[in-house]
């Protein structure tokens, strides 16, 4: 799974917390780079939501991302200002 966190000025959210959930437990989680990018590798084919949070922002969700074998999942977040 790879992603871009920005907020709504297209801005990169840098060191926000990226999770992986499966049925609504945590499976994967690392954070974004400076540039907001994020990388989370060894995903099992399923259906997952990703949850995303970062200070001064409102959490940001994607359900039902839906996870194929061999095949790079894009999971692009923008974050809304608290």
């Amino acid at each position: 799974v790879v992603g871009t966190i920005t907020n709504t000025d297209d801005d990169p959210v840098s060191n926000a917390t990226v999770q992986l959930l499966l049925s609504d437990a945590p499976y994967a989680s690392t954070f974004s780079d400076t540039d907001g990018t994020f990388t989370i590798l060894g995903v099992e084919i399923n259906k997952y939501s990703v949850l995303v949070e970062a200070a001064g922002y409102q959490p940001g969700t994607i359900k039902n991302l839906r996870i194929k074998k061999n095949k790079e999942t894009k999971a692009n977040v923008e974050l809304e200002a608290e």
